[in-house]
């Protein structure tokens, strides 16, 4: 679900808060499960370390490489873009001041866990600061303090380690402005205001001990509604870069799969187009032949009529005309017939000669005749009788399947 821009998550007295930013700086409280859904997440200042600087004038570039050199003298190395901001406080002037904060893996899990989208910004910029002011107020219990510049920005702001104003917050602000001072920050700091809630705000002279200790006059007022950072953060969370990270690889996996999945699509519609051209063109063609059935039966009962007619009119395969080509052959006397058969082109005959020589001779002169040259003859050795006489059989058949034909 997409982060709405207008709500932020605030460290609150004892637990976060959820807040929608309305018009003219108005803020206005939510309940706590629009946590998952902002937009911005306040980084509590125990979950960063701010650092104040001084440069001379210098390109942005350059000024980041010498923070990033600080920074490595103070212990912080290997940071990425993301894990440290420098924000200029005087522009325009030739020594100007810093304000650098690196957050640290120390951050609520709630805010790992509902800002995927979101910007993450330190908490001192959703409050209201004033000039000549350092003001403190509470967060999971523990005091913050934030020291803001001419134009009401922070130059420094951090999370004591005391949880109450007492001579001990007092001399660990003293300590924090002197460093201040050393590192020609030099913040005007007139009075201190702590925020504190109409119930829970201590009596005046309870905080007299701090006020003697701090050397400084002390005051209460209420909460100031918070609001949305002034200027766009770049920090975040190395758990969050890399679950980002993970998800645009899951994206980009999703991607290419449903391109993959789209050029399959692709080539299954071509195929099926070419389907339905090749059905289409089927279809004309058998349309076409069963408009030329009529014609085709015409033709193939005139097939069937020739088939039976051929033998008719074909001399070589008329039965009469055979038998006549048969008899020729056989002498004036000395061979009698006894079997004449046609049968799909095969031709039988059978018969008896008064000797072997007459059957012999009937053989040769079968494979002689012009009319039987298309048959191969078969004919077995003739059976002799007691009295001499031969009996013979022969068999003409086609040489070839396409000769036979069904007189």
């Amino acid at each position: 679900m997409k982060p709405s821009e207008e709500t932020f998550v605030l460290p609150g007295v004892t637990t976060l808060e959820s807040w929608r930013a309305g018009g003219k700086g108005s803020a206005t409280r939510l309940d706590d499960s629009k946590t998952k859904n902002a937009g911005w997440f306040a980084l509590p200042m125990r979950s960063v370390i701010s650092v104040p600087m001084h440069f001379p004038a210098m390109a942005p570039d350059k000024r980041e490489a010498a923070a990033l050199l600080e920074l490595e003298g103070l212990g912080l190395a290997n940071l990425d873009p993301s894990d440290f901001q420098v924000q200029v406080r005087d522009e325009e002037l030739r020594e100007q001041r810093a304000w650098t904060v690196v957050q640290t893996p120390v951050i609520p899990p709630a805010m790992l866990q509902g800002g995927m989208d979101g910007q993450y910004a330190p908490s001192v910029s959703f409050h209201t600061l004033k000039h000549g002011e350092a003001r403190l107020w509470q967060e999971s219990g523990r005091l913050v303090m934030a020291v803001p510049d001419e134009k009401n920005e922070p130059v420094h702001a951090q999370a004591l380690s005391a949880y109450e104003a007492d001579e001990d917050a007092a001399a660990e602000m003293r300590c924090i402005l002197a460093a201040l001072d050393l590192g020609g920050i030099s913040p005007v700091v007139n009075e201190v205001v702590i925020e504190q809630a109409a119930e829970s705000a201590a009596h005046p002279e309870a905080l007299t001990p701090f006020a003697d200790a701090l050397g400084l006059p002390v005051a209460t007022e209420p909460p100031t509604p918070p609001h949305l950072p002034a200027e766009r953060w770049r920090m975040l969370p190395q758990t969050i870069v890399h679950r980002r990270m993970q998800r645009k690889q899951q994206q980009t996996m999703m991607l290419a799969g449903a391109g993959f999945v789209l050029v399959l699509v692709a080539l299954l519609g071509t195929f099926a187009l070419r389907l339905v051209s090749r059905e289409r063109g089927l279809a004309a063609e058998t349309a076409r032949l069963n408009a030329l059935e009529p014609e085709l039966q015409s033709i193939r009962d005139a097939q069937t009529q020739w088939a039976t007619l051929e033998s008719a009119v074909t001399p070589d395969q008329y039965a009469v005309e055979v038998f006549h080509q048969v008899a020729n052959l056989l002498p004036e006397k000395g061979v009698r017939l006894t079997t004449f058969d046609i049968k799909e082109g095969h031709i039988i005959i059978g018969g008896e000669a008064s000797n072997q020589a007459l059957a012999g001779a009937l053989r040769e002169d079968l494979k002689r005749v012009p009319a039987f040259a298309g048959l191969q003859w078969d004919f077995p050795t003739p059976i002799m009788s007691a009295t001499g006489q031969a009996t013979f059989r022969a068999e003409g058949s086609p040489n070839s399947p396409d000769l036979a034909t069904n007189p």
